[in-house]
């Protein structure tokens, strides 16, 4: 656990990089980048619709597969369900 002066030191640190860097700030408060959110989304969709026309075409070896990478892709991007609160 940190202490008030290692804490205060921190958020002045934190502060001075918020200033330097408004991509940062933004980063920092939303948790991640639109475009990771998007990426997530669409790769997720597309991949359902994959699965989808695969396993309609009887091959559910290949649908397993682009299950597998689809999932895969929506965690490495971590799509948030819900905006976190920040009280």
């Amino acid at each position: 656990m940190l202490d008030d002066a290692e804490r205060h030191a921190l958020e002045e640190t934190e502060r001075a990089l918020t200033r330097a860097d408004p991509d940062l700030d933004r980063l920092l408060r939303e948790g991640h980048s639109r475009r990771q959110q998007v990426i997530a989304w669409v790769g997720g969709v597309v991949g359902a619709l994959l699965v989808i026309g695969l396993l309609w075409l009887a091959l559910p070896g290949q649908a397993l597969i682009v299950a597998t990478l689809t999932t895969l892709l929506v965690l490495r991007y971590r799509v948030p369900l819900r905006r976190p609160r920040r009280g």
